[in-house]
């Protein structure tokens, strides 16, 4: 009897096993299967990459390639070293030799430190100073999308500011003042957001209801100038919670 339930034991055992093996070996297959996938729809992406000559500012081009790399889920470092590598063409792949894909710069840095030193290449603190000038300057129209009109001051302070110069009091003062309608400066403000998420979301918000209210009858705007329906899609999130650090008062 204890040798039939011994041989009970391995026979269940063994079979146990077995499943496992083939349930491992499935997971392996799926796991190639999807990672051939991605890579396909990587290779298909890069030829909608868009492609920098040097024959333009340097912040239009990166601000076209954020948007590509959010719009096709381009999330690996490796990937995006890669791909920015590839836009550069020209005259401009030239100046780019010192930061190849051979070089220390591109095999052992993040994709963060490479595209800083990238834009340091094409876009010097020279040319900076136009870039503030701008950023400052730039406004909401009365009939632009106010997810429009963020989506470009985002990016002109990027292209205004390094990295580790980039405050959120600057951005949220700046952004603020550029807003057409008072009353979405007001509203936004009364809401004290923390940092560059919570502007971005509060500013949409008070958006669409301060529209909604004027359509109501009862909105504080005297017109609907600045509340145009967001239509827009801002693609770089994960930029506005990096990109902008939060105010050392927490105020």
């Amino acid at each position: 009897m204890e040798e039939q339930i011994a041989e009970l034991r391995g026979a269940l055992n063994l079979l146990m096993t077995e499943r496992q093996s083939a349930n491992q070996v499935g997971f392996e297959a799926r796991e190639a299967r999807e990672s051939r996938e991605r890579e396909m729809g990587y290779r298909r992406a890069l030829t909608s990459c868009p492609s920098y000559r040097a024959d333009r500012p340097y912040r239009e081009f990166y601000e076209e390639y954020t948007t590509w790399m959010s719009v096709f889920a381009v999330e690996d470092d490796s990937r995006r070293k890669a791909s920015i590598l590839f836009a550069i063409k020209g005259k401009a792949a030239k100046r780019m030799r010192p930061l190849n894909g051979s070089s220390t710069e591109y095999l052992h840095s993040t994709f963060e430190d490479y595209s800083n030193r990238v834009r340091g290449v094409f876009n010097p603190d020279s040319e900076r100073l136009v870039a503030r000038l701008e950023f400052s300057r730039f406004k909401q129209a009365k009939d632009e999308d106010v997810g429009q009109y963020l989506a470009i001051k985002y990016s002109l302070f990027k292209s205004a500011f390094k990295f580790n110069e980039r405050s959120y009091e600057t951005l949220y003062v700046a952004i603020l003042r550029g807003l057409y309608n008072p009353v979405i400066r007001r509203l936004a403000r009364r809401r004290n957001p923390k940092n560059a998420d919570e502007l971005r979301d509060v500013i949409l918000e008070v958006t669409s209801i301060e529209r909604d209210s004027y359509l109501e009858g009862y909105g504080e705007s005297a017109s609907l100038d600045g509340l145009k329906s967001v239509t827009y899609v801002i693609c770089e999130i994960s930029s506005w919670r990096s990109g902008a650090r939060g105010r050392k008062d927490g105020n």
